[in-house]
């Protein structure tokens, strides 16, 4: 080994009692290290210690070192706990401060109030309400709206935080703007109420259209009174309160004479100022009553006037109704002068039902404009007429159609040498839900006069093209049908493009089609006619002249319009076994037409004789209860099955 020098570095004393030295070699090699215990060797005698004294010292410095873990574990524990805790109060803080600045940009009304109904905080939007005011923490409702608005958000609040349940509501208590506030109970992770929040929406706008859609549905445009849904809607509150009360109410119908030559004659604005004056009139009149007015139809009015205990009281009201209301209108410089008709029905008397109580009125009006013009019908007096019931039906009549009430029944035209069917007559049937089964005689004469004749021959029309086109697709041979028209339908502009239109619709064969209408209608309007009848004749339809002889028609004319058919009326046919004189007279209708080369058919044969008298003169086409009475489409069918028709 080489020499050592001693480095002349002080000792270093050591845990376990050991002294540390250093020598370096002489030479350049590395220092060395020795340790030594206290009393086992001098730095004069340096040695290398047993391998155990150094285990000895390591092992010290590891128990040492892992009595030192859990200090050390648990000063890490607290320093990340500590560091997670000041990152979560970061992150609420940073949400507490997003969703204050988006309560604040939000336009509905904020707040939050603690179990002592104390304002905790507000939004930006909040401060519009009361701008006067610099802070609300700490403020109750009492410190900010008077007693009653105060009164009712304690009791809302109160019964927010006693249930711990939401409380919705609408108002318009701050002025003219409207507001739907939701309170909610606020509560802490153990669903303890701790307070209370709130949120109020400015819902003005939408009241404004919930406004206009009211009107639209229950106010008049042109006059501002209600109009018939209102008083839809409002009847049976007054019912059950005149009912309650042990009174009756009136339902007083008010009509303008002749309004529609005020229309013709001053024009439709002076119509509407006549309405809008006669209106205004009527809501002064209903001011001091238990009433309610509505327009409910072009130039008609409704009343519904509740607390009248006796008839005087009603015939008295409608002379201070007449009094007020019948004055002149002066319009554009021009005074017009007023005439109503009041048509009166009473509840409960007549009906407790609104639409029948209505119809009952109007079944008063329209007899006053008939019997009593200017005057007023009470429905009492006039509800076992038979004008009544004409009426009625004319009613009813307007919605037969849509009520699916009209239905057609066919009666067969057979040829008897052959028995083979030559086709079928349209007849139409009419059952009504009030009225029962209503005969062609009693609505036919109705709907002409009032027009809707026209509707339903349009409907007709299209129902017999339909049918017979169906049974064709059930593999039956489609016959002529023939419709019966009546003056106002054959004179009618429209009837050829409707027919010309079904029949492209529906594809249907012109020949198909027969039209029936009276001699009468030549013999009064021959040259409007002839028209009718050639246009007709121009889209192929066949053209049959009903009820022939029982008029004057020129028998010259009737060839030149167009005419295939003659028939014969039933009055001619009745009897005509034992009758001389009607059996020359159908024997020279029956020359006649064979002269002029136009087919003739008897109507209404029902006897063995009548049918053996009949074709005895040479009259082949038969038509009556002999072979069958009018029958329903299904019954129709079977019959044709049964005869091999």
């Amino acid at each position: 080994m080489g020499a050592f020098s001693y480095s002349g570095e002080s000792p270093r004393t050591l845990r376990g009692g050991f002294t540390c030295f250093s020598r370096r070699g002489g030479g350049r090699g590395r220092p060395h290290v020795y340790l030594s215990r206290a009393g086992a060797h001098s730095p004069g005698s340096w040695g290398r210690r047993p391998v155990d004294e150094l285990t000895e010292v390591i092992m010290d410095m590891l128990v040492e070192l892992i009595l030192m873990i859990p200090l050390a574990a648990a000063l890490a524990f607290f320093w990340f706990k500590n560091r997670r805790m000041r990152s979560h109060l970061s992150e609420l803080e940073y949400r507490v401060r997003a969703y204050e600045e988006i309560m604040n940009h939000s336009s509905d009304i904020i707040w939050l109030k603690d179990r002592e109904r104390r304002l905790q905080f507000v939004n930006k939007s909040y401060y519009h309400l009361f701008p006067l005011v610099d802070s609300f923490v700490g403020l109750r409702d009492e410190d900010l709206a008077d007693k009653f608005l105060a009164d009712g958000y304690r009791r809302d609040d109160e019964y927010v935080i006693r249930n711990g349940k939401e409380y919705r509501y609408q108002e318009n208590d701050k002025g003219s703007v409207w507001y739907e506030t939701v309170k909610m109970p606020v509560k802490d992770p153990d669903g303890t109420v701790m307070g209370c929040a709130g949120l109020a929406h400015d819902i003005t706008d939408r009241k404004e259209k919930e406004l206009k859609i009211y009107e639209m549905e229950h106010v008049d445009y042109l006059t501002g009174l209600g109009n018939r849904h209102s008083l839809v809607t409002g009847y049976p509150e007054i019912l059950a309160a005149a009912l309650e009360n042990g009174v009756d109410t009136y339902m007083i119908m008010i009509s303008i004479d002749n309004f529609k030559l005020v229309n013709a004659s001053c024009g439709f604005a002076c119509g509407d100022e006549i309405l809008r004056q006669l209106s205004f009139r009527l809501r002064n009149f209903v001011k001091n009553l238990k009433a309610r007015a509505a327009r409910v139809a072009g130039d008609e009015f409704c009343l519904i006037v509740e607390n009248i205990h006796r008839r005087l009281n009603i015939t008295e009201l409608m002379e201070s109704l007449r009094r007020q209301i019948c004055e002149p209108v002066t319009v554009s410089g021009n005074t017009v002068a007023v005439e109503l008709s009041f048509g009166v029905s009473t509840a409960p008397g007549d009906t407790r039902d609104f639409e029948e109580l209505f119809k009952c009125a109007e079944l008063c009006i329209r007899y006053g404009k008939k019997h009593a013009r200017h005057g007023a019908v009470y429905f009492a007096d006039i509800s076992n007429s038979v004008v009544v019931r004409n009426v009625k039906i004319e009613c009813e009549l307007l919605n037969a159609i849509a009520n699916n009430e009209l239905t057609i029944a066919y009666q067969p035209k057979i040829n008897a040498d052959d028995g083979r069917l030559l086709g079928a007559e349209a007849l139409i049937r009419w059952h009504n839900r009030t009225l029962g089964d209503i005969e062609p005689g009693e609505f036919i004469a109705l709907a002409e006069e009032n027009g809707i004749i026209i509707e339903i021959g349009y409907w007709v029309i299209e129902k017999c093209i339909t049918q017979n086109l169906e049974w064709g697709a059930c593999g039956y041979e489609m016959k002529p049908i023939s419709i019966n028209l009546t003056r106002r339908q054959f004179l009618d502009p429209n009837l050829m493009n409707v027919v010309a239109g079904l029949f492209t619709k529906y594809n249907y064969p012109p020949e198909l089609l027969e039209f029936e209408t009276t001699e009468k209608i030549f013999s009064e309007n021959f040259l409007q006619a002839r028209t009718a009848a050639e246009s007709l004749h121009s889209l192929g339809v066949t053209l049959t002249l009903d009820d022939f002889g029982t008029s004057f028609a020129n028998m010259i004319e009737i060839t030149s319009l167009c005419v295939n058919t003659l028939k014969l009326k039933r009055a001619f046919v009745q009897d005509i076994d034992s009758n001389l004189g009607k059996q020359e007279v159908v024997r020279t209708i029956y020359n006649l037409s064979r002269r002029f080369e136009l087919h003739l058919i008897a109507e209404g044969v029902e006897t063995n004789r009548e049918f053996n008298k009949i074709t005895g003169i040479g009259i082949k086409s038969i038509q009556g209860f002999y072979y069958s009475r009018p029958l329903l489409p299904v019954d129709f069918e079977k019959f044709i099955g049964e005869n091999h028709l």
